[in-house]
């Protein structure tokens, strides 16, 4: 085009002084990040370096449909106003087999060709493909991501014209080239300060901005004693439940820290938790997920206590990870201030969990289900915290929430023998009759047959902690996702 041309379509062209790359240090700079991109895509796989382009083109191509800390939506959004989709996605220079378009083709004549993906055509819908055989290059939508085997096996490639191509997250990397992974030493970017969530209901509690958020403000505020007490009975609590031993730390390990959580229930609470951020995989733990039971199932068991007038009672846990045991090696730096003499040059080798660990919610879980199932209590098959017994009419069902236990049954007798045996294995508070459970309040009216759930207490607590009290209440005559029929 043109100068005029340019002018017209509002395009102003602007130079830079030659050998001055600082005067466009903008372009300057997306150049140097698309040559790293390439460098990294082309060092990555087996193809040629002449194939640099192709690699560059599907830089910009993924760099126009992700976001940065310069604008807020991508550059796709911004020229067409559309949200750019990323599922069909792949790994550039990936081996492929793929069936081109040939309409010379024979019945005996193979139906794919041994490829490599590397790009996303301008002007169709389809991948662009590079054949090594011929040194050439096709497009088409038909094609399946070849396995290192160079199997016909793998992650369809296929995009025709209703449908998107599936992600492809899985890097495959050919024999001749192995994935290089960093040896640098990651650090969490969690800082000191990292604060654990004990558990999801202890969010429901009042919030006391003058509780202390470390040590320091512990022993310099008014209520400092009370507070010393608190760490007093949580180490007590550690040494009854023989949490761990003093030993010296070996001298090619590392101990995690610990950290103080203060909060104020109906008095001060302190607790002892691990900088379980600080542990580091397959080395302090292996297996960190835990399950618990989902609302859908607690609604299940209150419907059935409602219908059948079901007991329903409600048992805490007292301290319950530290019921768990570890299988790994760990070591915990002394809480500051417990310790005595000749020991504070020690470590805690920590033998049972404690709160704050990566592990600590499963170790307890498996304890737990250990226990029960001893009981002759069974799991249930679709929720794996909702356990059940039967002994002829009687029935009896137990749900686990972390450390709350809810047990509903239509035998006063099973639910006494159930909360004796517990009480040998777990130090727990018996608190009788259900009433408020996760932040929900259970209402019952048992001579009409009725049960009611209320969470108004957790919403009066979100309204008044931002300010909102005084707000006005609206009517919500159809809840959001309701289905209706002609039935």
């Amino acid at each position: 085009m043109t100068d005029q041309e340019n002018k017209e379509c509002g395009i102003v062209p602007q130079y830079t002084m030659p050998g001055s790359p600082r005067m466009n240090g903008v372009a300057e700079r997306r150049n140097q990040t698309l040559k790293d991109m390439v460098r990294s895509m082309i060092s990555h796989t087996s193809l040629p370096e002449p194939l640099w382009g192709e690699a560059l083109e599907t830089a910009v191509y993924i760099l126009n449909r992700v976001p940065s800390k310069a604008v807020a939506k991508t550059p796709y959004e911004l020229w067409t106003g559309k949200k750019p989709s990323l599922n069909h996605l792949h790994v550039w220079g990936c081996p492929a087999e793929a069936r081109a378009y040939n309409p010379h083709e024979r019945k005996l004549d193979s139906r794919t060709i041994s490829c490599y993906f590397v790009g996303y055509p301008e002007r169709s819908r389809g991948f662009k493909f590079y054949n090594p055989t011929t040194k050439s290059f096709f497009e088409t939508g038909n094609a399946r991501r070849r396995s290192v085997q160079n199997t016909n096996e793998g992650v369809p490639l296929v995009q025709d014209n209703n449908e998107v191509p599936p992600t492809v997250e899985q890097t495959q990397q050919t024999q001749e080239v192995p994935l290089r992974r960093s040896t640098r030493e990651r650090r969490s970017a969690i800082p000191d300060d990292y604060i654990v969530v004990l558990q999801e209901h202890e969010t429901q509690i009042d919030i006391r901005e003058d509780d202390p958020i470390n040590l320091k403000e512990a022993l310099s505020s008014s209520n400092s004693q009370k507070w010393i007490n608190a760490m007093a009975d949580e180490m007590k609590s550690m040494k009854d439940n023989d949490v761990w031993d003093l030993v010296e730390l070996p001298k090619d390990a590392k101990p995690i820290g610990y950290k103080w959580i203060f909060k104020t229930k109906k008095d001060s609470n302190a607790h002892l938790v691990a900088k379980g951020f600080t542990q580091k995989e397959d080395i302090d733990y292996k297996e960190t997920f835990s399950p618990v039971s989902s609302k859908d199932s607690f609604r299940t068991i209150m419907a059935l206590v409602a219908h059948y007038d079901l007991e329903l009672h409600q048992i805490d846990v007292k301290m319950a990870f530290l019921n768990g045991n570890i299988d790994e090696t760990i070591y915990m730096t002394q809480p500051e201030n417990f310790a005595l003499g000749d020991s504070k040059s020690m470590v805690c080798r920590l033998k049972k969990s404690i709160y704050g660990l990566k592990q600590a919610s499963r170790q307890w879980y498996l304890k737990f289900h250990q226990v029960i199932t001893s009981f002759g209590y069974e799991v249930n098959l679709v929720e794996d915290c909702v356990y059940h017994k039967f002994s002829g009419s009687s029935v009896i069902f137990l749900i686990l929430y972390v450390d709350d236990i809810l047990i509903a049954t239509n035998d006063l007798a099973l639910l006494h023998d159930t909360k004796k045996f517990l009480a040998k294995h777990f130090e727990m508070k018996d608190l009788g009759d259900a009433s408020f459970v996760l932040g929900i309040q259970i209402l019952r009216d048992r001579s009409r047959g009725i049960l009611r759930l209320s969470q108004r207490r957790y919403i009066d607590k979100v309204l008044d902690r931002f300010g909102m009290l005084d707000s006005k209440s609206g009517d919500t005559p159809i809840a959001k996702g309701d289905k209706f029929s002609l039935k």
